[in-house]
């Protein structure tokens, strides 16, 4: 008969082995989305900046000991990647327009009225808050007004 610790024992690393696989699988998930939202088929053939950049990418969204992070699921399930002080215009252009688009219409209701919107003022205040620093309304206003004249170009019956 086994004793009470070497049981304990073998347990304990059946369950370690098998949290360091789902990590592990968080990992290949979220490198996966990586490739195929960026469209890289191979990261060996990037650049070196790109390669610090998609680095830096993965280890915002994935830790090797708790495995996804909020950020790194929000990207696998929504393909929002996290943006920082230096993410690029087309970058946060995407950020907003994620954020924006599924409440377009109401958002040009409001406006068309006046009417201060409440999905703008809270993608506004999350895209300042995941930047960490302000990004400027007149942006703001202008990516938005963008996605306003898209959205009524495509939807304009002649």
């Amino acid at each position: 008969m086994k004793s009470f610790n070497s049981v304990y024992n073998d347990k304990k690393a059946v369950a370690l082995n098998e949290s360091k696989k789902a990590i592990d699988g968080d990992k290949a998930t979220l490198v996966a989305k990586i490739k195929k939202e960026y469209g890289i088929s191979d990261f060996n053939t990037l650049k070196e900046a790109e390669k610090t950049k998609f680095r830096n990418m993965i280890n915002e969204m994935w830790n090797k000991e708790t495995g996804l992070t909020e950020a790194g699921v929000t990207f696998i399930n929504e393909g929002i990647a996290p943006l920082k002080a230096d993410s690029s215009e087309e970058e946060i252009f995407n950020a907003i327009k994620r954020r924006v688009n599924k409440d377009i219409l109401n958002i040009i209701k409001d406006a068309l009225v006046g009417k201060k919107n409440e999905t703008l003022a809270n993608a506004k205040e999350a895209i300042d808050k995941e930047l960490g620093k302000k990004y400027p309304a007149k942006s703001f206003k202008t990516v938005v007004a963008k996605l306003a004249a898209e959205y009524i170009a495509r939807n304009i019956k002649l």
